[in-house]
């Protein structure tokens, strides 16, 4: 449903099958496609690798930390996943580096739906809406 989430480990299979999705994974170079592409699809790795089983309950629902911020458990990620739902102004400094995807709306000048924007510890920004704007941010 619109606002939930599901989080996969490593190995997990997934598709978008309708609707918007916002993926984010920590570095790494291993991703291998599954198919309904025309870019390389290695099979064998693929399913070497890829964990088949059914999860119980991969829906992750968010948790309500303060007014129109919406955090999103990621049990062993090195980032963190928040939903802000932009209806006043907000005043936000990076901690750490830092990814905002504004996905409708306008946040401010230079953050509109479907733009992006990278913060570098310290960057400060000021997000005026009205706006859905996700962040990534990396922990530890």
């Amino acid at each position: 449903q619109p606002g939930q989430a599901i989080f996969l480990d490593a190995g997990n299979l997934h598709a978008y099958l309708h609707g918007v999705g916002v993926e984010a994974m920590g570095n790494s170079d291993n991703v291998l496609r599954g198919g309904f592409t025309p870019k390389h699809v290695d099979a064998d790795e693929l399913l070497r690798i890829a964990d088949l089983r059914s999860l119980a309950d991969p829906l992750v629902d968010p948790t309500e930390v303060s007014a129109g911020e919406f955090r999103y458990d990621t049990p062993g990620a090195p980032f963190r996943f928040t939903r802000w739902e932009i209806d006043v102004p907000r005043i936000h400094t990076a901690g750490g580096r830092e990814l905002l995807l504004c996905t409708s709306g306008s946040a401010g000048s230079t953050l509109g739906r479907g733009t992006a924007a990278y913060l570098a510890a310290g960057d400060c920004v000021e997000l005026t809406g009205p706006a859905t704007v996700f962040q990534v941010a990396e922990t530890g």
